[in-house]
């Protein structure tokens, strides 16, 4: 590396803006000054003698002479020297917070709760953040948020050093997932800048402290540059259950049978016990190998449970114990459990409900467009889109869709028919025995394209007005028209239509597995009741004020276990689990993406970047007075 650059390099590393360090070529020009020749006006006097420091002067400017020394001179140079020095912001770096304004992002997600040797990962971690905020000067402002699946905001930006304190012990752990995407745009709100544009935080250090077991990390790529990432736990020693479900046998016939997905995270075989729990009742007990950084699958048969709970577990003690249970609920075969999606006003939705409800089988739940992101497909037999459709389908199930066009392969809108006569219905088809079209009035309708294979059900002269565009295990039927724009759920045939496809849509799952994660909400409902106190795992209860004609949904549920609801005398259970790989997988990482590149992690302790400008611009003006004052004693002797 040549001199220059060696010098533009060091340069560039103390000071924070090393652009300004341009304006030194002004030196020269003050140089200059000194030897240009000034210009005077000619005035003839009697003598010289009182006028021999003028003299003096005038021969002291002559051009190409020599530069003499001059105090003036030397003042003026040191003066832009200090002032070009303050306008390039030189720092010195030392222990402490590292700035200003800094955040701090504490990650408490389940693989926080991981057990080291000095206490969980996030006891660590909070260690860490307090000894940040010990180290904070005046003038100093931190902010701090919390993350797992969710984000939260124990203390906005303050210099309330004690405050901050208490904010970081309140932090409790959780078992969740980790998602820091809430949180990225938490701090980008911070900015007073387009918060559209990327990388807008000029200001403000980020300090992240994690385990780095982050699945969208990505999002990091929309921060600040000045982002510290200090890695926490050394661990990696751990074994999880990361799936458990039940399934039915294929057409009904045999035993149902449990799945359980074990993973080993640890560098030796895993050599351990996995029960199997209905209620209290132990099903089975086997002995199981998995090798390390594997994962392997176990299958039991089941008797006949009806409604119970079951419960997988490992007979282990390592460094986290919430994934070493999963639980998940069973409902008997007569159960059916409908998912109608609908906008809050919709017509529609009211005259689906009604004949739902005709049917004891079914257990209906509610989403509309906007929440239904949150849901689970798979925990449905059923789903009803009214007037919306989902970008993507679940990998199987039934599908309802009204005055929708659902992203099926070969189905697609060209148009609108205006009313349609119905013409004829399919005698054949399981959904339509027994449904008479006759008479049915339309005033609008879907003009619907389908692929080969589908079938129309009730057909009309453009198009049909229902359809069977089923494909492999997603069983999906379209009505064409907005039933507010029909009198057909005021025709018999109507009820008639939705009994036939809840004996057809589920297919052969008409026995239900639900298995939540945690974090996810639990959708509370009883027709009736005006509240539910739901019991939590740790024992804990909570009231939740219900809605008569639509589910609530609980969203506390961030610790593993079961959950009951009590609704005045009926119990619900929901089992929620962990089941998250990228949580048991304990390895901390030793860099995280941010943009296109890495940002390596850190154990160590914070620098701070200590400017001193502010003194440098004091001298600067100090020595400008000092240079005025010899001008002026100068000018006047």
């Amino acid at each position: 590396m040549s001199p220059v650059a060696s010098a533009l390099g060091f340069l560039s590393g103390a000071f924070l803006s090393p652009a300004f360090l341009g304006f030194l070529a002004a030196i020269p020009v003050v140089i200059l000054l000194y030897l240009l020749k000034l210009r005077r006006t000619e005035v003839i006097i009697s003598s010289t003698m009182l006028w021999l420091r003028s003299l003096e002067d005038m021969s002291a400017n002559a051009p190409f002479q020599k530069l003499k020394r001059n105090l003036l001179l030397f003042l003026q140079i040191l003066a832009l020297l200090l002032a070009v020095a303050a306008l390039s912001r030189p720092y010195l770096e030392s222990e402490g917070a590292p700035g200003s304004r800094a955040c701090i992002l504490i990650d408490r997600s389940a693989s926080m709760s991981a057990a080291e040797e000095n206490g969980t990962r996030l006891e660590m971690a909070k260690a860490m953040a307090t000894d940040v905020v010990n180290r904070a000067v005046k003038g100093d402002k931190l902010m701090l948020i919390s993350f797992a699946d969710r984000s939260e905001v124990p203390c906005e930006l303050t210099d309330d050093l004690s405050r901050l304190r208490e904010a970081i012990a309140s932090i409790e752990p959780t078992d969740a997932r980790t998602s820091i995407k809430e949180a990225v745009q938490i701090v980008r709100s911070l900015s007073p800048d387009n918060p559209d544009v990327p990388s807008v935080v000029s200001d403000l250090e980020v300090i992240l402290i994690s385990d780095g077991g982050i699945e969208d990390e990505e999002s990091l790529g929309e921060l600040t540059s000045r982002l510290r990432y200090l890695k926490v736990g050394r661990t990696s020693d751990n074994a999880g259950i990361t799936a458990f479900s039940v399934r039915s046998p294929p057409e009904g016939r045999g035993e149902r049978q449990a799945l359980v997905t074990v993973f080993n995270g640890g560098g030796t075989t895993l050599e351990t016990a996995l029960s199997l729990y209905a209620g209290e009742g132990l099903l089975s007990v086997s002995e199981i190998e998995v090798g390390p950084g594997a994962s392997e699958d176990f299958i039991y048969s089941l008797p006949d449970l009806g409604v119970e709970t079951m419960r997988a577990e490992l007979d282990v003690t390592d460094a986290l114990a919430s994934d070493n249970a999963a639980w998940t609920t069973l409902s008997p075969s007569e159960k059916i459990r409908v998912l109608l999606v609908a906008s809050d006003d919709s017509t529609g939705a009211y005259f689906i409900r009604r004949a739902l409800s005709l049917d004891k089988r079914v257990e209906l739940g509610f989403a509309t467009t906007s929440n239904y992101r949150f849901m689970e497909p798979g925990d449905y037999d059923l789903i009803v889109f009214d007037g919306w459709a989902p970008q993507t389908l679940p990998e199987k199930g039934g599908m309802l869709f009204i005055n929708a066009v659902p992203p099926a392969r070969g189905v697609s809108r060209a148009g609108e028919i205006s009313r349609p006569p119905a013409l004829a219905a399919d005698p054949d088809h399981p959904l339509t025995r027994f449904v008479n079209p006759t008479n049915l009035t339309v005033m609008k309708a879907m003009k619907l394209v389908a692929r080969e294979g589908s079938v129309e059900l009730i057909s009309s002269r453009e198009g049909p007005l229902l359809l069977d565009a089923s494909e492999g295990e997603r069983r999906i039927v379209v009505v064409a028209f907005d039933l507010a724009q029909s009198d057909w759920p005021l025709r018999l045939s109507f009820p008639v239509f939705v009994q036939n496809l809840l004996n057809w849509a589920p297919g052969e799952s008409a026995e239900i597995k639900t298995t939540l994660k945690t974090g996810s909400p639990l959708p509370l409902f009883e027709p009736g009741a005006e509240s539910a106190v739901v019991t939590k795992p740790d024992g804990g209860a909570e009231k939740v004020v219900l809605d008569p004609t639509r589910p609530v949904y609980f969203g506390d549920t961030d610790m593993a276990g079961v959950y009951v609801a009590d609704y005045g005398g009926r119990l619900e259970s929901f089992a929620v689990s962990l089941l998250d790989k990228n949580e048991s997988d304990l390895g901390p990482a030793d860099s995280i993406s941010v943009g296109r590149g890495e940002r390596a992690a850190t154990s160590a302790k914070l620098t701070r970047n200590r400017e001193y400008w502010r003194a440098l611009l004091l001298i600067a003006l100090m020595v400008l007075a000092v240079e005025w004052i010899i001008y002026a004693r100068r000018a006047w002797i």
